[in-house]
């Protein structure tokens, strides 16, 4: 049917994202790793700069937990698992 087509478009859609995710905060790592080795600070700030560069994986998490949370949640609506509240 045109509604599991759509689901699975979505799930596809998600893995993409979610490798891309993956690959983002994999080769942020050493960049925040070196700055954390260094105790590298800002310019002007006086702040580490691990602070600024660990924003990229932190956030880029985030989004890996949102498409997991999306991924639970299309499969509780098409019935083949239940877990837990609506999300």
């Amino acid at each position: 049917s045109d509604v599991y087509k759509r689901q699975v478009v979505k799930l596809l859609s998600d893995g993409c994202f979610f490798a891309l995710a993956l690959l983002i905060v994999y080769t942020s790592m050493p960049t925040v790793l070196t700055h954390l080795k260094y105790n590298q600070l800002m310019l002007g700030v006086d702040l580490p700069m691990v602070l600024a560069s660990a924003a990229v994986p932190v956030g880029w998490s985030l989004v890996m937990l949102r498409i997991v949370q999306r991924a639970i949640k299309l499969f509780q609506i098409r019935g083949s698992v239940s877990v837990g509240p609506k999300i």
